[in-house]
């Protein structure tokens, strides 16, 4: 089966469903997990704090090979501001 799981930044996933993400895979699952608010091009999500969004990024690699997933998709939210824009 596959399965994809929605976080709203890097480890959310992790702290809400880490188990069932690493026993979803160890049944043989394929899990992708889509980040939603971890990317905007070459800035920090528009969530996090520079310093938070620094902190969390590089830790998420090894937590997603310690669960197992393989799949990640990166994306900013569409309904969270571009802080560059003005209205």
């Amino acid at each position: 089966m596959r399965i994809l799981v929605v976080a709203p930044d890097e480890d959310d996933e992790t702290l809400a469903i880490g188990g069932t993400i690493a026993g979803m895979v160890s049944e043989g699952h394929h899990v992708t997990v889509a980040l939603m608010t971890g990317y905007s091009g070459a800035r920090p999500t528009p969530v996090l704090l520079p310093e938070a969004f620094l902190k969390v990024r590089p830790e998420f690699r090894p937590a997603r090979e310690v669960l197992g997933v393989e799949d990640v998709i990166m994306r900013r939210a569409p309904w969270f501001p571009d802080r560059r824009q003005r209205s």
